[in-house]
């Protein structure tokens, strides 16, 4: 009876992995090709797919031999719905009116941009799906605010120059009273007055 029941566990058991390693093989065909959303790391922080990457063979590979295989399935299924918001964000841009009035809005944070042209970004300008456009540190010329215009970053690009120049000033503040009391110590002391040497007065006739 025990054996027989050990059979029976053993057979649904197998049916279940069957089950999943279909499933599995028809989602990793479906996501070959596709670009992830996010990026996917190890248990040893090794980078297995980066935002914004196609999702090819290697990946899947790599994935599966790290036992991270759902996760790049989530990743890749973040870009499909940040697709889909960005579809949505275009066919609510079709109309005249709201064409219009982006575009006049476009040309004045256009305007704003090009003048941190030769500052410094102060962290990366990722896109929506998490791809670096303009890394932290890049001096601004203008070709990166066309770039930040022509993917609607331009707000995040004065966001980072902006926040980057903040932590600057801040730094600086901070620091001034050390620089202040370093300095003082090494000042020149002010001058004293010339000792009188000590004679003897004498006495007054009688």
């Amino acid at each position: 009876m025990t054996d027989w029941l050990d059979r029976l566990k053993g057979a649904a058991h197998q049916g279940v992995l069957a089950a999943r390693n279909t499933v599995e093989r028809e989602t990793v065909a479906l996501i070959i090709g596709s670009v992830a959303g996010r990026q996917v790391f190890d248990d040893h922080g090794l980078l297995i797919v980066d935002a914004g990457h196609i999702i090819d063979i290697e990946v899947i590979a790599r994935a599966r031999q790290a036992g991270r295989l759902q996760q790049v399935i989530a990743s890749a299924a973040v870009a499909g719905v940040q697709d889909v918001r960005e579809r949505l964000t275009q066919l609510s841009q079709a109309s005249p009116e709201v064409r219009e009035a982006t575009a006049h809005e476009s040309a004045e944070v256009y305007a704003a941009a090009r003048r941190y042209v030769g500052r410094t970004a102060g962290m990366d300008v990722t896109d929506i799906r998490g791809a670096v456009v303009i890394r932290r540190g890049t001096v601004l010329t203008e070709d990166d605010i066309r770039i930040a215009r022509d993917r609607s970053l331009l707000r995040a690009l004065i966001h980072s120059v902006e926040a980057n120049e903040w932590d600057g000033s801040v730094a600086s503040i901070e620091s001034e009273p050390a620089n202040s009391e370093a300095t003082g110590s090494a000042e020149t002391p002010l001058p004293t007055r010339r000792k009188i040497p000590l004679v003897d007065i004498p006495d007054e006739p009688e």
